[in-house]
């Protein structure tokens, strides 16, 4: 095979082409250029005005046939040369950051806090500093002091006990009595497998252990070792005998019953010096099982005047500004002004002879309130009232007593229990008035005149409706 030549062919002239290469400028969207950070934007270019060569035919020579070989080996021209043209200058999008968004060691801020400000944070951190570590030590040292054991020790039978105090170096209240602690006490360790005796107290009986044993020392915080050779120890009695060791926290709740029984007795005796008309045992039966203490059956003798009438007063006369009970009074003969003693009960007193509280004394008064509150269990305040004074409950009577009661002074409240049996809870009553208790004797008796003016007008009004209806049917 032939290759062609090189240069031009005889015959054959060469012409010069002067044509532009087009070039194409592009633009990427600036999101997308500088948003990726391996996305790097070329720098624009432009190209210049190469010469190109064309092989051409003369006007009046045709070209010659190329053969297929020649035809194999025809070299087409290389591209044209591309020289870089600077391009216009594009504008920074993306500035550096500031030099306080710097990740440096000791940042500096726009403000500083002034010097009397740290200096106060300062003090204020080596306070709480000094108190944390004083209270550590502190706490330290109670617990030091509560995990403190006393280890006695006996050598021989004619040599008395060795105390020594060991602190720390054990987790509580587990003890282990170690090698290190049995030769501090005294024994030889040089055998390692050597008996020594421990007692225990749950057993009262001295057992064998060897070095390293550990035991509890919750209960005790003494522990009484021996050597195995030793048969007398010298007062070991007063280490078990010791108030510290055997005695245990006391059961409050055992004996319960027998406290209940002692403050109603103690109850019944103030009852009864009260009331020493009437003897009353105020002792339990001795039984196997204590019974319930009643209330004693004591009579009291309540003595009353009596004006004479010869009329039966209403519930409206006999309530008055003290707010008592309303009962009936039983009829007397006129001209008989007598003063009648009326012996009553505890559990029986004859309400339609006097009225609670009124013409009771203060004293039997203040007890039938402090019986009642609280009253005996399974009981009501109503059934131990009923019990005590034989009066139907009503509970804005009990309740006015306890007020007028607390709101005394102690003066008020000596002087009415000073007095004796001629102390009455209405001359009490009259001395300590309430407040409400006036309020409502108004308002009770507003009440009633509005009652009482409504019943007169429909009175009225039916005698005319009568009236009219008579006048219509004549």
């Amino acid at each position: 095979m032939n290759d062609l030549p090189c240069g031009p062919r005889p015959g054959h002239r060469l012409y010069t082409v002067s044509a532009p290469c087009p070039i194409t400028l592009f633009s990427l969207p600036r999101d997308t250029v500088f948003s990726q950070p391996h996305v790097h934007l070329p720098s624009l270019t432009s190209f210049p005005q190469d010469s190109v060569v064309f092989p051409t035919a003369g006007p009046s020579v045709d070209p010659p046939a190329l053969t297929p070989d020649e035809q194999a080996h025809v070299h087409l021209p290389s591209p044209p040369a591309v020289h870089p043209v600077e391009a216009p200058s594009i504008p920074r999008i993306l500035a550096k950051p500031p030099s306080s968004m710097n990740p440096l060691p000791n940042p500096r801020f726009a403000s500083q806090m002034r010097p009397i400000f740290t200096d106060q944070s300062k003090r204020e951190q080596e306070l709480r500093e000094n108190t944390r570590v004083v209270e550590e030590q502190r706490l330290a040292a109670i617990k030091k002091v509560k995990h403190t054991v006393t280890v006695c020790t006996w050598l021989s039978d004619d040599d008395g006990p060795e105390e020594f105090i060991h602190q720390g170096g054990f987790v509580w209240p587990n003890f282990c009595i170690s090698t290190s602690l049995l030769a501090a006490a005294g024994f030889q360790t040089s055998n390692e497998d050597a008996w020594y005796h421990l007692y225990n107290r749950s057993r009262c009986s001295w057992q064998r252990f060897k070095a390293n044993h550990v035991i509890a020392v919750d209960m005790t915080t003494e522990v009484l070792i021996k050597d195995v050779n030793v048969k007398t120890c010298h007062r070991l009695s007063d280490y078990l005998a010791d108030s510290r060791i055997n005695s245990t926290p006391k059961n409050f709740q055992t004996n319960l019953r027998a406290e209940r029984v002692s403050i109603k007795v103690k109850l019944d005796r103030q009852f009864m010096e009260l009331n020493p008309s009437t003897p009353h045992s105020s002792t339990p039966s001795q039984s196997k099982r204590p019974r319930k203490v009643s209330w004693p059956r004591t009579s009291i003798a309540l003595t009353t005047t009596q004006p004479p009438s010869s009329s039966t007063a209403t519930d409206s006369e006999l309530s008055s500004d003290m707010y008592c009970t309303p009962v009936k009074r039983r009829k007397l003969p006129a001209g008989n002004s007598s003063r009648t003693t009326a012996p009553v009960s505890s559990s029986t007193i004859l309400g339609e002879d006097k009225r609670w509280p009124s013409d009771y004394r203060v004293r039997d008064v203040i007890h039938v309130l402090h019986s009642c509150k609280p009253p005996p269990p399974r009981t009501t305040i109503a059934q131990h009232f009923y019990s005590l004074t034989g009066i139907p409950f009503k509970s804005s009577t009990y309740y006015d007593a306890w007020s007028r009661w607390d709101e005394a002074t102690q003066e008020q409240r000596d002087h009415a229990e000073g007095c004796g049996k001629d102390g009455l809870w209405k001359d009490f009553a009259v001395r300590v008035s309430l407040e409400k208790m006036r309020l409502k004797v108004a308002r009770q008796r507003v009440l009633r005149r509005q009652r009482t003016a409504e019943a007169e007008e429909s009175d009225g009004s039916d005698d005319s409706v009568i009236s009219f209806s008579t006048l219509s049917s004549d």
